[in-house]
């Protein structure tokens, strides 16, 4: 599609006399805008900078000691300040696009984020959690209108946004179930964002918190333990059903729901929903959006949120790497159904060569990734064992659930300086004994390997890795298992490493055993 800035539209429409005063047009246009919108990566570069400009704002002060941990009644009033010279200084930068109006704005926004910045921390230190959120939402409405800047409107409301869904994943004292308060907070979360970015009489002004509720949303569907502590079903059928009434409003009304390409989409929505596959879901629907009200930021936002969630969903432990296999194929017929609603306004449904050529790219990646798939499920079923005794290291990953980092025995064992000195990775054989626990045997050479003999990759440890390591020299690779968040307790008493390999040598870490070896 073909996409039109507004002054080049606006030149078009009064050389073709529809438009008798051109000025008077482009004027109106401005005033309901409300500010002249800068570009996508211009608008990103501002709000980088004004993050790093408040940060080192907030350490200096805090070095000089204006600010005092101690204190938190000191903060709260700092901040307080800091907002009111945020909006003077913003005031006072005038309109005329200049410099000097380019840096107040920039330095207008770095005082806002740390004025809001201290107020947090100063509820933080003193007060309960969900002091915090009241105190986001405090600013967050008081200074929408005060202080007119899209990036702040939609930093504030998304830490809004963050603070209470921490607070529901945390746990505390409630009268209704974690759960349910979950499932509750994302449906409020996915309709108001869902009026904001269709309804055509919402004000731009309200943009920026459209677009802080539709990161929240991509947060809780991508990562698991915000996604896990919902009711899944709910929140999958909240998803199916809005995106089947979004291919309502991209094709213009009801009646869209009966031609067929609409009814096979809705089809394969409602698979994406029982196989459990919300960020496609997601990303479906604001990529409809985007492409239909030609928002950058929901097509560019759309589109990562399906390799995060394939990247999220491969990490996930609690389903097998066949399921998953069997879900991402399904995924992908559902995507190529879905995508028959994309044109329905705009185009007719004919695919043209480079959409041919995406569709078939898009099968072959889908088709290698599952054949990989499948194949490490064949080593999981019916490779050899092999044991390599473990000194874990346990710390936890906030992203991917729980994990539990390995240290190898037989990583001790390695004569280390036999290697040349420009040598950084390579394999070392192991052979298992008569109870298959790995014993050193050599480093690889090239030559062909005995009986019950294994290949096991390694890395020479250097730098900052050498100094954190200790006395160890190499690590064997994989050095982490992953487990299904909140199974910490099975894996504290693990001794060994399970290793399967296959009659090709491939190998994979598909378990730990305690000392007897189950």
């Amino acid at each position: 599609m073909t996409m039109h800035r507004v002054p080049a539209l606006l030149d078009t429409l009064a050389r073709d006399g529809h438009v008798a005063d051109r000025q008077a047009l482009e004027t109106f246009v401005l005033a309901r805008q409300g500010e002249t919108e800068l570009a996508l990566h211009i608008r990103f570069l501002v709000g980088t900078a004004a993050v790093i400009a408040c940060a080192c704002f907030v350490g200096f002060l805090w070095q000089v000691g204006l600010i005092d941990n101690d204190e938190p009644t000191s903060m709260l009033i700092s901040g307080g300040a800091f907002i009111v010279a945020a909006i003077v200084l913003n005031r006072v930068s005038g309109t005329a696009q200049t410099t000097i109006r380019s840096l107040g704005l920039q330095a207008s926004l770095a005082t806002m984020v740390a004025g809001k910045l201290l107020i947090l921390y100063g509820c933080g230190v003193f007060a309960t959690p969900w002091a915090v959120s009241l105190a986001a939402l405090l600013f967050t409405v008081a200074t929408h209108h005060l202080f007119p800047m899209s990036i702040d409107r939609f930093l504030s409301s998304f830490i809004l946004l963050l603070s209470v869904t921490a607070n529901l994943l945390s746990g505390g004292e409630t009268a209704l179930p974690r759960e349910l308060l979950m499932t509750g907070f994302f449906g409020v979360q996915l309709a108001a964002a869902a009026v904001l970015l269709t309804h055509g009489r919402v004000r731009r002004e309200y943009l920026p918190l459209a677009y802080a509720l539709t990161f929240s949303l991509c947060a809780t569907v991508v990562y698991p333990g915000a996604y896990n502590a919902t009711y899944p079903l709910v929140v999958n059928a909240f998803l199916a059903g809005g995106l089947i009434a979004l291919f309502a409003w991209a094709g213009g009304g009801i009646d869209t729901l009966r031609r067929t390409q609409i009814v096979l989409a809705s089809l394969g929505v409602v698979l994406l929903g029982l196989i459990s596959a919300p960020a496609l879901m997601l990303s479906i629907g604001l990529l409809t959006i985007g492409y239909a009200k030609h928002e950058k930021p929901l097509l560019i936002l759309g589109a990562l949120l399906i390799p995060a969630f394939l990247w999220s969903y491969y990490y996930s432990t609690d389903v097998s790497l066949l399921t998953k296999s069997v879900i991402l194929a399904a995924s992908g017929i559902a995507l190529l159904a879905g995508r028959a609603t994309c044109p329905t306004r705009v185009r007719a449904m004919q695919l043209d060569r480079t959409s041919m050529i995406a569709v078939a790219l898009t099968v072959v990646v889908l088709v290698l990734f599952n054949v990989s798939i499948y194949d490490r499920e064949q080593i999981i079923a019916n490779g050899e064992i092999l044991f390599l005794e473990l000194a874990p290291v346990d710390p936890r990953s906030l992203m991917q659930g729980d994990y539990m980092r390995l240290r190898y025995a037989v990583e001790d064992s390695v004569p280390v300086d036999e290697l040349r000195d420009h040598q950084r990775r390579g394999f070392l054989v192991l052979h298992g004994d008569d109870a298959n626990e790995a014993r050193f045997v050599r480093f690889d050479d090239g030559e062909s390997l005995e009986q019950g003999e294994r290949l096991v990759r390694f890395h020479r440890l250097g730098g900052l890795s050498a100094v954190f390591a200790g006395t160890r020299q190499i690590k064997i690779v994989p050095d982490s298992f992953f487990f299904q968040e909140g199974h910490r307790e099975l894996y504290e008493d693990a001794r060994y490493g399970v290793f399967r390999f296959d009659d090709r040598g491939r190998y994979l870490l598909v378990g730990l055993a305690d000392g007897d070896r189950v």
